[in-house]
């Protein structure tokens, strides 16, 4: 058994013209709606991205502030100043 494929041979078996008409305006719909939704997709991998360096730049920026927190000269006793020092480079490595 063949498939009907074309209007005119849909039309030919009797279906009418307005029900085809009806048919391929919702295909056009879901097809439109489709491509919204694909489209929408692409944009927000694309945001994702963004936001991946984003984050990348502001850790890489976090680092290296707490790098010179860890240099920083405080007028505090020498046991103190250790350990802020020790701190201050364990937030700067921070996985």
């Amino acid at each position: 058994m063949r498939t009907l494929t074309t209007v005119s041979e849909l039309l030919a078996k009797g279906l009418p013209y307005a029900l085809l008409t009806l048919a391929w305006v919702g295909l056009r719909c879901e097809w439109a709606k489709s491509k919204a939704r694909a489209d929408r997709w692409d944009e927000k991998v694309q945001l994702v991205a963004e936001e991946m360096q984003c984050i990348l730049a502001f850790l890489q920026w976090k680092a290296g502030w707490w790098d010179r927190q860890g240099e920083a000269q405080l007028n505090i006793s020498h046991d103190i100043l250790e350990g802020a020092h020790t701190y201050a480079t364990k937030q700067a490595h921070v996985n």
